[in-house]
Protein backbone atom coordinates (compact mmCIF):
# COMPACT_ATOMS: atom_id res chain seq x y z
CA UNK A 1 0.00 0.00 0.00
CA UNK A 2 1.26 3.48 -0.78
CA UNK A 3 -1.11 5.27 1.62
CA UNK A 4 -0.52 5.61 5.35
CA UNK A 5 -2.13 3.17 7.76
CA UNK A 6 -3.03 3.64 11.42
CA UNK A 7 -2.55 1.67 14.61
CA UNK A 8 -3.33 2.32 18.29
CA UNK A 9 -0.98 1.31 21.08
CA UNK A 10 -0.76 2.11 24.80
CA UNK A 11 3.03 2.45 24.41
CA UNK A 12 5.08 5.29 22.96
CA UNK A 13 7.27 4.56 19.91
CA UNK A 14 9.70 7.19 18.57
CA UNK A 15 8.80 9.25 15.52
CA UNK A 16 10.85 7.95 12.58
CA UNK A 17 11.43 4.68 14.43
CA UNK A 18 9.95 1.31 13.57
CA UNK A 19 6.71 -0.24 14.79
CA UNK A 20 7.57 -3.92 15.12
CA UNK A 21 5.35 -6.94 14.47
CA UNK A 22 3.85 -8.69 17.52
CA UNK A 23 3.53 -12.44 18.09
CA UNK A 24 0.30 -14.05 16.90
CA UNK A 25 0.12 -17.77 17.44
CA UNK A 26 3.18 -19.97 17.84
CA UNK A 27 5.34 -18.82 14.91
CA UNK A 28 3.95 -15.72 13.24
CA UNK A 29 4.67 -12.08 13.98
CA UNK A 30 2.39 -9.42 12.46
CA UNK A 31 1.20 -5.85 12.72
CA UNK A 32 -2.50 -5.23 12.19
CA UNK A 33 -3.46 -1.70 11.22
CA UNK A 34 -6.32 0.22 9.59
CA UNK A 35 -6.72 2.42 6.53
CA UNK A 36 -8.47 5.07 8.65
CA UNK A 37 -7.44 6.57 12.02
CA UNK A 38 -11.12 6.48 13.03
CA UNK A 39 -11.32 2.70 12.49
CA UNK A 40 -8.01 2.27 14.34
CA UNK A 41 -9.52 4.04 17.36
CA UNK A 42 -12.78 2.05 17.15
CA UNK A 43 -11.11 -1.36 16.99
CA UNK A 44 -8.86 -0.81 19.99
CA UNK A 45 -9.60 -1.41 23.66
CA UNK A 46 -11.16 -4.26 25.60
CA UNK A 47 -11.82 -7.21 23.24
CA UNK A 48 -14.69 -8.75 25.23
CA UNK A 49 -16.38 -5.35 25.48
CA UNK A 50 -15.86 -5.16 21.70
CA UNK A 51 -18.56 -7.82 21.38
CA UNK A 52 -20.89 -5.08 22.56
CA UNK A 53 -20.39 -3.14 19.32
CA UNK A 54 -21.27 -3.40 15.67
CA UNK A 55 -18.81 -1.69 13.33
CA UNK A 56 -19.39 -1.00 9.66
CA UNK A 57 -18.76 1.52 6.93
CA UNK A 58 -21.69 3.56 5.64
CA UNK A 59 -22.50 4.06 1.95
CA UNK A 60 -20.62 7.35 2.13
CA UNK A 61 -17.51 5.59 3.53
CA UNK A 62 -18.01 7.02 7.02
CA UNK A 63 -17.32 4.61 9.92
CA UNK A 64 -20.37 3.54 11.94
CA UNK A 65 -20.25 2.17 15.50
CA UNK A 66 -23.32 0.94 17.39
CA UNK A 67 -23.21 0.24 21.14
CA UNK A 68 -25.18 -2.96 21.73
CA UNK A 69 -25.60 -3.03 25.50
CA UNK A 70 -25.52 -0.34 28.20
CA UNK A 71 -21.99 0.41 29.40
CA UNK A 72 -20.11 -1.16 26.45
CA UNK A 73 -18.72 2.21 25.33
CA UNK A 74 -17.39 2.96 28.81
CA UNK A 75 -15.92 -0.55 29.24
CA UNK A 76 -14.21 -0.63 25.84
CA UNK A 77 -12.79 2.88 25.56
CA UNK A 78 -11.89 3.95 29.10
CA UNK A 79 -8.15 4.27 28.46
CA UNK A 80 -5.47 6.47 26.96
CA UNK A 81 -2.97 5.67 24.22
CA UNK A 82 -1.35 6.70 20.97
CA UNK A 83 -2.63 6.69 17.40
CA UNK A 84 0.26 5.98 15.06
CA UNK A 85 0.42 6.87 11.42
CA UNK A 86 2.60 4.21 9.81
CA UNK A 87 4.09 3.84 6.37
CA UNK A 88 1.69 1.65 4.41
CA UNK A 89 4.45 0.22 2.23
CA UNK A 90 4.79 -3.21 3.96
CA UNK A 91 1.01 -3.66 4.47
CA UNK A 92 -1.45 -5.72 2.46
CA UNK A 93 -5.21 -6.03 2.78
CA UNK A 94 -5.93 -9.23 4.68
CA UNK A 95 -8.38 -11.57 2.91
CA UNK A 96 -9.62 -12.82 6.28
CA UNK A 97 -10.58 -9.41 7.62
CA UNK A 98 -12.65 -6.38 6.81
CA UNK A 99 -11.41 -4.35 3.87
CA UNK A 100 -10.29 -1.48 6.12
CA UNK A 101 -8.00 -3.80 8.10
CA UNK A 102 -4.48 -4.45 6.79
CA UNK A 103 -1.57 -6.57 7.97
CA UNK A 104 2.22 -6.78 7.64
CA UNK A 105 4.87 -9.31 8.61
CA UNK A 106 7.50 -6.55 8.47
CA UNK A 107 8.26 -3.51 10.65
CA UNK A 108 6.69 -0.21 9.59
CA UNK A 109 8.11 3.29 9.89
CA UNK A 110 6.33 5.61 12.34
CA UNK A 111 5.37 8.76 10.39
CA UNK A 112 3.30 10.59 13.02
CA UNK A 113 2.08 10.12 16.60
CA UNK A 114 -1.00 11.53 18.32
CA UNK A 115 -1.48 11.06 22.07
CA UNK A 116 -5.11 10.47 23.07
CA UNK A 117 -5.69 11.01 26.82
CA UNK A 118 -9.23 9.57 26.72
CA UNK A 119 -10.59 7.50 23.84
CA UNK A 120 -14.18 8.07 25.02
CA UNK A 121 -13.80 11.81 24.50
CA UNK A 122 -11.84 11.30 21.28
CA UNK A 123 -14.65 9.21 19.73
CA UNK A 124 -17.46 11.52 20.89
CA UNK A 125 -15.47 14.45 19.42
CA UNK A 126 -15.24 12.58 16.10
CA UNK A 127 -19.01 12.11 16.25
CA UNK A 128 -19.50 15.86 16.87
CA UNK A 129 -17.26 16.69 13.89
CA UNK A 130 -19.28 14.37 11.63
CA UNK A 131 -16.38 11.94 11.05
CA UNK A 132 -18.09 9.04 12.82
CA UNK A 133 -21.68 7.85 13.17
CA UNK A 134 -21.75 6.67 16.80
CA UNK A 135 -25.00 5.26 18.19
CA UNK A 136 -25.42 4.49 21.86
CA UNK A 137 -27.55 1.62 23.17
CA UNK A 138 -30.62 3.79 23.76
CA UNK A 139 -30.58 5.00 20.13
CA UNK A 140 -30.12 1.69 18.28
CA UNK A 141 -30.68 2.27 14.55
CA UNK A 142 -33.12 0.20 12.49
CA UNK A 143 -30.39 -1.63 10.56
CA UNK A 144 -29.26 -3.45 13.74
CA UNK A 145 -31.03 -6.73 14.61
CA UNK A 146 -33.56 -6.53 17.43
CA UNK A 147 -32.92 -10.06 18.75
CA UNK A 148 -29.08 -9.64 18.85
CA UNK A 149 -28.63 -12.79 16.71
CA UNK A 150 -25.65 -11.14 15.00
CA UNK A 151 -23.95 -10.71 18.40
CA UNK A 152 -24.59 -14.37 19.21
CA UNK A 153 -22.94 -15.44 15.94
CA UNK A 154 -20.01 -13.06 16.50
CA UNK A 155 -19.40 -14.40 20.04
CA UNK A 156 -19.65 -18.06 18.96
CA UNK A 157 -17.22 -17.47 16.08
CA UNK A 158 -14.68 -15.76 18.38
CA UNK A 159 -14.87 -18.44 21.08
CA UNK A 160 -14.55 -21.31 18.59
CA UNK A 161 -11.73 -19.62 16.67
CA UNK A 162 -9.68 -18.90 19.78
CA UNK A 163 -10.72 -22.17 21.55
CA UNK A 164 -10.69 -20.40 24.89
CA UNK A 165 -13.45 -21.35 27.28
CA UNK A 166 -12.70 -18.36 29.54
CA UNK A 167 -13.99 -16.03 26.79
CA UNK A 168 -17.40 -17.62 27.26
CA UNK A 169 -17.36 -16.90 30.98
CA UNK A 170 -16.12 -13.35 30.35
CA UNK A 171 -19.06 -12.90 28.00
CA UNK A 172 -21.48 -13.80 30.81
CA UNK A 173 -20.23 -10.78 32.76
CA UNK A 174 -20.73 -8.26 29.97
CA UNK A 175 -23.64 -9.64 27.93
CA UNK A 176 -25.75 -11.92 30.11
CA UNK A 177 -28.74 -11.52 27.75
CA UNK A 178 -27.00 -13.59 25.02
CA UNK A 179 -24.93 -15.90 27.24
CA UNK A 180 -27.37 -18.86 27.27
CA UNK A 181 -27.73 -18.86 23.47
CA UNK A 182 -23.95 -18.66 22.95
CA UNK A 183 -23.27 -21.34 25.59
CA UNK A 184 -25.76 -23.72 23.99
CA UNK A 185 -24.29 -23.34 20.49
CA UNK A 186 -20.65 -23.62 21.61
CA UNK A 187 -21.36 -26.70 23.75
CA UNK A 188 -23.27 -28.38 20.89
CA UNK A 189 -20.20 -28.10 18.63
CA UNK A 190 -18.27 -30.63 20.77
CA UNK A 191 -14.91 -28.92 20.20
CA UNK A 192 -12.01 -30.80 21.86
CA UNK A 193 -10.48 -28.71 24.62
CA UNK A 194 -13.70 -26.86 25.41
CA UNK A 195 -15.72 -28.08 28.43
CA UNK A 196 -13.38 -31.04 28.94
Amino acid sequence: MNESVYRVSPRAYPLGGLFSPRPIGARNFMIFAFTSPVFAALYTGNKIAGLGFTFMRGDNGKPIAVERYPGAFEAKYKFSGYIYELSGRPFRVSDNHDRWKVASYHPAEVLDIKYVPDFRKHLTDLKSKGELDLYFNNEKPRFVSEDDSDLVNKAVEMILRKRRENLLWDLRGVQPHIFERVFSIVKSKGIPGLFS
